[in-house]
């Protein structure tokens, strides 16, 4: 998606303006990635209405829950591993995973779990 693309989503939905000034100040504020992230992660939460959200990333084979509004049992890792190769959102049931940087050579990865079935990835 490009940032003219984004631009226009964002411009268009009431949520994601008070989510974007929100996240403004937050990035303007912390002091680290990490600072940063304890800080979004709930408020991407409560913007999309979902049950929990995640940051994993892979290491040594293994995806490892970094940042978390709460413990995910259940994840399928297959998703996650799906969005950061499409470098595309990707959705399964109730669970969505995006790249958290595209074409990150990291791999960090936003797991968000929704209380019911996601079908518009445009939420996240």
């Amino acid at each position: 998606m490009s940032a003219s693309q984004m631009l226009g989503r964002i411009s268009a939905s009431p949520i994601s303006q008070q989510l974007a000034v929100e996240l403004m100040v937050d990035v303007s504020q912390a002091t680290s990635s990490g600072q940063f992230l304890e800080l979004a992660l709930p408020k991407v939460l409560r913007a999309s209405s979902a049950s929990a959200a995640a940051i994993f990333r892979p290491d040594q084979g293994q995806w490892r829950q970094r940042f978390s509004t709460s413990a995910l049992d259940g994840v399928d890792t297959t998703l996650l591993a799906d969005a950061i190769d499409s470098d595309q959102p990707s959705s399964r049931g109730i669970w969505a995973a995006a790249p958290l940087v595209n074409r990150s050579q990291l791999g960090d990865c936003l797991v968000i779990k929704f209380k019911a079935p996601c079908s518009d990835l445009a939420l996240i």
